[in-house]
């Protein structure tokens, strides 16, 4: 696996160059579990812990690795990895923790544009696409809508689903899945 097949492109090598490396691999976090991580690296992919330091130094959560940060490891024996660093985010899709007063936390890191799915049927929810729209739109990252199961709907019911889109989120992109 090469490092651009997910992800790190020309600025974030440009942003690497000028830091000591020596010892270090690059990754990217694909997933998280409390205090564990699973890392993504040419390498292979890892289990992996962050350093005491790293955890110790970190003045709020958001300063710990996220799904979709780039991270620099040692990679160790048994697939298993310990992460020393975080590398500066382009992006990252926040909401406020749960529990915390108004402490964010991050959803995901790094996020090239986002897809906004809802289902025709009874669960669709234009408050929650609006938040989610909004969300997208504080990180800047660009957000497109995607309605799924209209087909199993009348060909008016899914028009008025989306001009009640368009009418609630002006300008929004819209995909429209087919079934073929």
């Amino acid at each position: 696996m090469k490092l651009s097949e997910f992800g790190f492109d020309e600025d974030m090598r440009r942003q690497t160059a000028a830091s000591n490396l020596d010892g270090f691999q690059i990754g990217r976090i694909i997933e998280e579990q409390r205090n564990r991580y699973s890392l993504l690296t040419e390498a292979g992919e890892y289990d992996a812990e962050i350093t005491g330091n790293l955890r110790f130094s970190a003045e709020e959560s958001e300063d710990l690795p996220a799904v979709g940060d780039w991270v620099l490891a040692s990679l160790l024996e048994h697939n298993f990895a310990v992460i020393h660093a975080v590398l500066p985010r382009k992006t990252a899709l926040r909401r406020r923790a749960l529990g915390t007063k108004g402490e964010a936390q991050i959803i995901a890191a790094n996020v090239d544009g986002a897809l906004l799915v809802q289902a025709a049927d009874r669960d669709f929810n234009l408050n929650r696409l609006e938040r989610y729209r909004i969300i997208c739109a504080e990180a800047g990252v660009p957000s497109y809508v995607v309605i799924t199961k209209t087909d199993l709907f009348p060909p008016d019911y899914a028009e008025e689903l989306v001009r009640s889109v368009e009418a609630r989120l002006p300008g929004a992109e819209r995909v429209r899945p087919t079934v073929s």
